[in-house]
């Protein structure tokens, strides 16, 4: 009668191991920050900064951005470009370079409309600065929501850039801003 309780506890552990590992395989495998199944970690190449995106986005290669995502529907752009601190010298700040690379994109368009106003959040060790702009460009109408996630502990900075028509980047709003919560440093070592 004992050894019988005793197999059917080490039965039930057994369960109760097995579930556990499957719940932790499942969070580790299962939905990214981004809100998609199975994200796509994109890394920007030579600076050691990884972005978790949808399962269906993907890279386009292009020599003017560090680093170019498209989603699935081919309807929202991510260009990305990458810093580091000690590259704008001593008296550049993050913050500087986020008005001039704004003031620069801003420039080649037209009909510029501020939508969003700067706003700078600091938490977990890095500072998002974002904005949202209208603007058309050669003949259309888009919206740039344009941030930056700098790290200053490191120095590393991702200059991104969502873009899309209006009701695109309306309707994929709270997905760009979960990418932009998984933007990290990749630890060296």
């Amino acid at each position: 009668m004992r050894k019988r309780k005793m197999k059917s506890r080490i039965g039930k552990i057994r369960v109760l191991v097995s579930i556990i590992a499957l719940v932790v395989l499942m969070g580790a495998c299962g939905k990214t920050a981004a809100g998609d199944e199975q994200g796509k970690v994109f890394v920007v190449s030579g600076y050691d900064i990884e972005i978790t995106c949808p399962s269906g986005w993907k890279q386009i290669d292009t020599p003017n951005f560090d680093l170019k995502c498209i989603n699935r529907n081919d309807t929202v752009n991510m260009n990305v470009f990458a810093f580091m601190q000690e590259e704008l010298g001593e008296d550049y700040s993050a913050e500087s370079l986020f008005t001039d690379q704004n003031q620069d994109l801003i420039a080649k368009r037209d009909n510029v409309m501020v939508l969003e106003e700067e706003t700078v959040t600091e938490s977990e060790g890095r500072v998002l600065y974002s904005t949202l702009f209208s603007a058309d460009r050669d003949g259309s109408t888009n919206i740039y929501y344009i941030n930056q996630v700098y790290f200053p502990n490191s120095g590393h900075i991702a200059y991104i850039l969502f873009n899309g028509i209006p009701s695109e980047i309306k309707r994929n709003r709270d997905t760009l801003d979960k990418i932009l919560m998984t933007v990290k440093v990749i630890s060296q070592g």
